[in-house]
């Protein structure tokens, strides 16, 4: 196998891999595992934690956390440059399993 051959087959594979990676990260974020509908203080500062759902300018409605206090957020980057999850659950599952 040529060099460039090596470097387009780790960079489809890489990109494949990262895209697997994040479904299945959503896949298990998105199970409830408790009362999700309360949120946990920011690990950070103690702070209070705001759930925010917006419609995307992509399409699709997108979901986040975030401490009022801080603004540390529990959120997955997506090609927007922006932090979001696409459920609620798996948004508040992930700011809850980061505060503990």
């Amino acid at each position: 196998m040529s060099d460039d051959t090596k470097k387009l087959f780790d960079k489809v594979f890489g990109e494949m891999a990262a895209e697997h990676m994040k479904k299945k990260r959503e896949s298990e974020l998105s199970e409830p595992t408790g009362d999700f509908t309360e949120l946990l203080p920011c690990p950070f500062c103690g702070g209070e934690a705001h759930y925010t759902a917006y419609k995307s300018e992509y399409g699709g409605e997108k979901h986040n956390v975030e401490c009022a206090a801080c603004g540390a957020e529990a959120g997955w980057g997506d090609s927007t440059g922006g932090l979001s999850w696409t459920t609620e659950i798996a948004a508040k599952n992930a700011w809850n399993r980061r505060a503990r």
